[in-house]
């Protein structure tokens, strides 16, 4: 069905249209409609050759509302592995003038190869180094490049960034409500790839080519040690929140009507001994116990994100090692988190009602779905592993209420999916991830409009005297930080 844009999303869609550098940040929120707002720009401006960048399971989303407002016209190709999708990436390259779709990293995977790291004696070192194969350069232009969750390709130094720069066309557009994800000095890789030869009235380009200079000019950089015998500069926000985006030509920032998502209750529990043994000797050593087969073996840590990552997971339960040397939790692992998780769920304002449980850990989410569904819950598991048919599956089992409850791991779940809201107004944080903007994300797939909002509830359950509260903290802090630099204007 055809849709008719809000006001103040046809607002948005006539400042595109008329955009005179051709290059569009559109940084509203989810919840905003910009699939909505991006395919009425394609119909109305008529671009017949155009690519859409995303991700891969947004596909049918992007192929339904395209072929809805352009009343059947727009056929939408899927570029991927199948033998139609390669014939469409072929297309692509012959310069056809069709509507592409295709996922970030095939896209970038195409574009880069390897090359063998010679010694000086000329011999390989049995190293290698990557190599932009320049696959895109070359192509017909397109009328419009479009790149949906852009922040994937915001690392300056990534091989999509290099493949998205590299691709001819006549329009950019790049989307997303995380627009740089966690990290502002992104935005010189976002606004460089849309601006790269605008320049102002002083003659200077409008975002500088050199990434230092640019840092130094808009943010506030502090030198730190960090483990090194040289100060490393960690910068630390915007100079004046909202400033860059201000400074571009065409940002647009729509607010999601659903308002912010609310700050989850936090329900603290204290760990059992045997979990808070093994979560000091992880937090204090570096190094955690686990039993194998009997014995105890030891899992060494010496990686900060490693460490970081296995701080949040034994605050879950009691881990194992599996035949195979893998961490895992055992179906009947010991768990605080597990038994307050049931509370919550039978306790007053919940009991009957459907929720999402959201985890950073998937070694964690099959056990809880397993042991959920063993106590008669009806759950449903999501993770990176479960194919996108098997996701529209469980989808439609979760809202027809089949299915009562979903454990998902968080980056598998925070984006390209709609309809959640419609079954469930609960959600339980059992963990979060350290990416703020997959746990934002990930938030407003209940919290959005077309769902219950005013009884919407949220719970977080957290270990007392762990890692939980400072990551909740942090979550909350790069929020706040990020909104301002990303708000302060919210058109232009």
């Amino acid at each position: 069905m055809k849709l008719i844009p809000r006001p103040e999303q046809e607002g948005a869609i006539q400042r595109m249209l008329t955009e005179p550098t051709h290059a569009v940040a559109l940084g509203s929120q989810q919840d905003t409609g910009k699939t909505l707002m991006l395919c009425e720009v394609i119909v109305r401006a008529e671009f017949k050759r155009v690519l859409i960048v995303g991700v891969k399971d947004t596909f049918n989303a992007w192929h339904k509302r395209l072929l809805a407002q352009s009343e059947g016209s727009i056929e939408l190709l899927r570029i991927d592995a199948t033998k139609k999708g390669r014939e469409n990436f072929e297309r692509l390259l012959a310069g056809d003038d069709a509507h592409f779709f295709v996922g970030h990293q095939f896209l970038a995977s195409k574009d880069w190869g390897r090359v063998p790291v010679l010694g000086n004696d000329g011999e390989p070192t049995g190293e290698y180094k990557r190599k932009h194969l320049g696959v895109y350069k070359k192509m017909r232009p397109l009328d419009a490049l479009v790149s949906d969750e852009s922040q994937i390709h915001s690392n300056r130094k990534s091989n999509g960034a290099g493949t998205i720069r590299a691709i001819p066309t006549n329009w950019k557009f790049a989307l997303s409500g995380t627009i740089a994800g966690n990290q502002i000095v992104n935005l010189h890789t976002i606004g460089r790839w849309l601006w790269p030869t605008v320049q102002t009235e002083t003659g200077e380009f409008l975002v500088d080519p050199s990434f230092y200079r640019w840092r130094d000019q808009w943010c506030e950089v502090e030198s730190k040690y960090v483990g090194g015998a040289r100060p490393v500069a960690v910068v630390l926000g915007e100079k004046n929140p909202g400033a860059i985006v201000s400074s571009w030509p065409c940002w647009i920032r729509l607010l999601s009507p659903a308002g912010n998502v609310p700050e989850p209750e936090l329900i603290h529990v204290d760990l059992d001994p045997q979990e808070q043994a093994i979560y000091s000797q992880c937090e204090e050593e570096g190094v955690m116990w686990l039993e194998q087969n009997g014995n105890l073996e030891p899992i060494v840590m010496n990686l900060p994100v490693t460490k970081r990552t296995r701080l949040r997971t034994a605050a879950l339960g009691v881990m194992s090692i599996d035949s195979g040397d893998v961490v895992h939790f055992a179906s009947d692992a010991q768990s605080t988190k597990m038994r307050k998780l049931r509370e919550i769920l039978d306790g007053e304002g919940w009991a009957g009602k459907q929720a999402v449980i959201f985890t950073h850990s998937k070694t964690f989410a099959y056990m809880a779905a397993a042991r959920m569904n063993g106590a008669g819950y009806a759950t449903g598991l999501w993770t990176g592993d479960l194919p996108s048919k098997k996701r529209d599956v469980l989808l439609e089992a979760f809202t027809s209420g089949e299915v009562r409850y979903i454990v998902a791991v968080i980056q598998s779940l925070s984006r390209g999916y709609d309809g959640l809201q419609t079954a469930a107004n609960r959600v339980v944080w059992m963990s979060r991830s350290d990416d703020t903007e997959q746990n934002d994300q990930a938030a407003r797939r209940v919290f959005r409009t077309g769902g219950d909002l005013k009884d919407y509830r949220s719970v977080e359950i957290v270990a007392n005297e762990t890692y939980d509260l400072g990551v909740f903290n942090a979550d909350r802090a790069k929020v706040t930080s990020m909104n301002a630099s990303l708000e302060a204007k919210l058109a232009s």
